[in-house]
């Protein structure tokens, strides 16, 4: 009596071929033609799924991370133009505003202080091999026609310097995430090098921190805590980015962008790993290699392998 029933319930499916279960539950009939798949979207806090392409390699056009099919289920593309939900917990810091600032600048109004060195490395000019050139016309590929720099030309300042003559600030050990009193007992910065992430719109460039500024040297409640830069004349400037972030995110000369900390293994390949020079805070630049010309090397002779 059961067989007979079961026979009764699937017999308006029999005569047309096989029961397909979709992706909601419905039943659909195989009829020699695919049926409709649908499109699945993944929760917020899902980035990945298996089958699923999260490389952030920049390839030309800046060809972003897509979810490919897998199991016979298509995917959309993925929402946002980040490699991924950074796993380290620093917090953006939104609409600061932005400054362009570079290797070589000579002191002005808007900048008291050349930038022929650094906070921490006198021959700073010197070590990357010359003045980094902000005249779109002299650059090409994010960095000088002129030569090819030593060091790594996606550089930022932030007003904090957790160095004073003598030994560090007295609350330096407290405010910096990643503080190792190692590094400053041996008089380096833990500062210097570090990676940071710098978005502008949908675009996120990344960068290491190389000096100080602009205008404060000591505003950790800002680059560390939960407050605003303090007031300055370039419309509270909180941030001072190189020619080569500028032009990777399109900024104006005063912009503003959002910013945040992260850890290096959350870098991804870009225009910002082509030179020879990985470099970690609190390592003195002098004691680095200098930039050798190989296959990466290659790739830094031709403008526009790295697009936005």
């Amino acid at each position: 009596m059961r067989l007979a029933l079961i026979l009764l319930l699937l017999s308006p499916y029999s005569s047309h071929g096989q029961v397909i279960f979709c992706t909601d539950g419905s039943a659909q009939i195989a009829t020699g033609q695919t049926p409709a798949v649908n499109f699945v979207e993944r929760p917020n806090g899902i980035l990945a799924v298996p089958g699923e392409f999260t490389g952030a390699t920049a390839f030309p056009g800046r060809m972003r991370p897509r979810v490919f099919a897998y199991n016979e289920i298509r995917t959309r593309a993925a929402p946002t133009a980040e490699r991924a939900a950074f796993t380290s917990p620093y917090p953006w810091k939104l609409g600061i505003s932005t400054t362009v600032f570079w290797i070589g600048e000579p002191a002005s109004l808007r900048n008291p202080v050349d930038n022929l060195r650094s906070a921490w490395d006198r021959d700073w000019m010197l070590n990357y091999g010359g003045t980094d050139a902000p005249d779109s016309r002299r650059r090409e590929g994010f960095r000088p026609i002129s030569f090819v720099p030593r060091e790594n030309p996606f550089y930022v300042a932030l007003p904090y310097n957790d160095q004073v003559p003598g030994g560090i600030r007295e609350e330096a050990s407290r405010v910096i995430p990643w503080f190792d009193p190692m590094v400053a007992a041996q008089g380096r910065s833990n500062l210097k090098g570090r990676w940071l992430a710098v978005r502008k719109g949908d675009q996120t460039c990344y960068a290491q921190w190389e000096d100080v500024g602009p205008f404060q040297i000591d505003n950790w409640e800002y680059v560390f805590g939960n407050e605003r830069p303090r007031p300055n004349r370039n419309r509270d400037a909180g941030l001072d980015v190189s020619p080569a972030v500028r032009d990777y995110l399109g900024l104006a000369g005063i912009d503003v962008t959002d910013w945040r900390f992260v850890e290096e293994g959350e870098v991804p390949d870009g225009p910002w790993k082509l030179y020879g020079r990985e470099e970690s805070p609190g390592l003195d630049p002098r004691e680095q290699c200098g930039l050798v010309l190989g296959s990466k090397g290659d790739a830094l002779t031709r403008p526009g392998t790295w697009a936005r």
